[in-house]
């Protein structure tokens, strides 16, 4: 809930916002709710000096010892982002689930129950959740801190979010979560992401056309290159005002271990006809890449001389195939000679003339 103007104050325990009308002495609520203001006057903060200036409450004009409406009942006032400060910056509070967000630019950030702590049978398979990487534990903070979002809840928006999709029960204190991105609204066009390891996710209805928002033209592959997962998951909103960007991407490359102890907000669940396609395209994202290190590992442990011999082939089949392809175009043995010593000493820049000549007549002859 947005405040209306910079000197209205949040009530937390109605949340609302009023502001206090000294003419009419009574609190005046957004809603047109009015009470009055206290008849008895608290008094002054103990041994302030001579002349000072009265201390004020965070965000308020309001003295630090004057009551605020009756019904606000708590031992503390509520920390309010001062309107003015709109730094993209968060400031948690380790006594409270509700940590105060400061919001980005153009927005009045408040203290809502939007990231909460949840217990353990909270958490779910086929869940969408959105976390600020700020409250993780230093080793997993540094893994998702990149390519953060905003998050918009209500009427608000808060800064420094990261969403994922969960893909196991919680088990041993931890989910595992599939993390979703945007990569600056470019989806996998971004520079250095494996697009085959990525899949589009989106919040369109069953019934709605197009069924899901269509790939950037960067998105889609080039020439020798795989394009994205095929199948597209659609996430089903408990908060209608929290919606994807239509360049929204699950990373299946990168399982991320979620704590259950990090507050979290929910935005949503896998649609029933998208968990099957989720699951079966995380496993296939995961044995390709197991593959790939194997045969990276492999690699390494092959035989240095083996791999000398293996180039070498290649080489001799290479001089060999273009000798006898100039030769049946009718070209001169010394022109396709003086040919091939040029290509061989061009990629082998070392060698002198000599030397380029040595090799390429043995290649010729293995």
């Amino acid at each position: 809930m947005a405040a209306p103007q910079q000197d209205w104050i949040l009530d937390e325990t109605r949340n609302l916002w009023y502001r206090i009308d000294y003419v009419t002495r009574q609190y005046v609520y957004q809603d047109g709710t009015t009470l009055p203001l206290p008849t008895t006057q608290s008094p002054p903060p103990a041994q302030s000096p001579p002349g000072a200036r009265p201390r004020t409450l965070p965000g308020s004009s309001i003295p630090a010892g004057s009551r605020g409406p009756a019904a606000s009942s708590a031992s503390t006032t509520p920390q309010v982002a001062s309107p003015r400060n709109t730094r993209t910056t968060v400031v948690s509070s380790d006594s409270s689930k509700s940590p105060t967000y400061q919001a980005v630019s153009g927005k009045i950030a408040i203290t809502q129950p939007v990231f909460v702590k949840r217990s353990e049978d909270f958490f779910q398979r086929f869940q969408v959740i959105a976390l600020r990487p700020a409250e993780l534990p230093h080793g997993l903070r540094s893994a998702v801190d990149t390519n953060l979002s905003d998050l918009r809840a209500g009427n608000e928006t808060f800064s420094g979010v990261r969403r994922f999709v969960v893909i196991t029960e919680a088990n041993q204190g931890y989910v595992l979560a599939l993390p979703i991105l945007t990569y600056g609204g470019q989806g996998v066009a971004a520079d250095g992401v494996v697009k085959h390891e990525h899949g589009i996710i989106h919040t369109h209805s069953a019934d709605q056309k197009p069924p899901f928002p269509p790939p950037l033209k960067g998105e889609l592959p080039v020439r020798k290159e795989t394009g994205m997962l095929p199948t597209p998951i659609r996430v089903k909103l408990r908060d209608l005002s929290e919606k994807l960007h239509r360049c929204s991407r699950i990373n299946y490359g990168q399982p991320t271990s979620i704590p259950i102890t990090v507050p979290v907000h929910h935005i949503g669940d896998v649609a029933r006809d998208s968990q099957g396609p989720l699951l079966s395209q995380a496993k296939y994202v995961r044995n390709h890449k197991r593959q790939e290190e194997q045969r990276e590992v492999a690699a390494s442990e092959e035989d240095p001389r083996t791999r000398q011999e293996e180039a070498q082939n290649a080489d001799a089949a290479f001089y060999q195939a273009e000798y006898h392809k100039r030769k049946a175009k009718g070209q001169l043995e010394i022109e396709i000679l003086q040919y091939l010593i040029t290509v061989y000493q061009r990629t082998h820049p070392s060698l002198s003339w000599n030397e380029a000549s040595a090799i390429v007549q043995r290649l010729l002859r293995s």
